[in-house]
């Protein structure tokens, strides 16, 4: 992700996030959730936070809450701008100050990213994927 208002991006889960000191605010964090298969598409969640630190008296926060949100939506779309996939942008954005570890302030969302899946036979191998008995019931040793 390079945007000019974040100077570092991480791919940590909340957990880890957290207890990580090797960030530069602004801070992008991207954590790969799950996937679905369905049946033309394959469809990847993210957890996307993007959070700055928080002033001591806590006056910067309207600010952060300004610039984050830009930035989620640059985001938006440069994602929604691509043949290669396609970004469902049904995105619930939330707010979140915290004062654990780093006092940070920003926002977090699920990003769904949709790609086409690939339905060609032909790219299949032709062994078995698996080493499947030819008989049940199988002995075991």
């Amino acid at each position: 992700m390079l945007h000019p208002e974040v100077n570092s991006v991480t791919r940590l889960s909340v957990k880890d996030y957290i207890g990580n000191r090797s960030k530069i605010y602004t801070n992008a964090n991207i954590h790969f959730v799950s996937s679905s298969n369905g049946a033309k598409y394959i469809t990847h969640t993210f957890l996307v936070s993007i959070s700055d630190r928080l002033t001591p008296t806590s006056d910067n926060e309207t600010e952060i809450m300004s610039n984050v949100l830009q930035i989620s939506e640059d985001l938006f779309t440069f994602l929604a701008d691509s043949y290669d996939y396609t970004f469902l942008k049904n995105v619930n954005i939330q707010t979140f100050t915290e004062a654990d570890g780093d006092r940070t302030a920003g926002i977090f969302f699920q990003l769904n990213i949709q790609v086409l899946r690939s339905q060609n036979k032909c790219i299949l191998p032709t062994e078995t994927l698996f080493p499947f008995p030819f008989s049940f019931p199988i002995e075991f040793n």
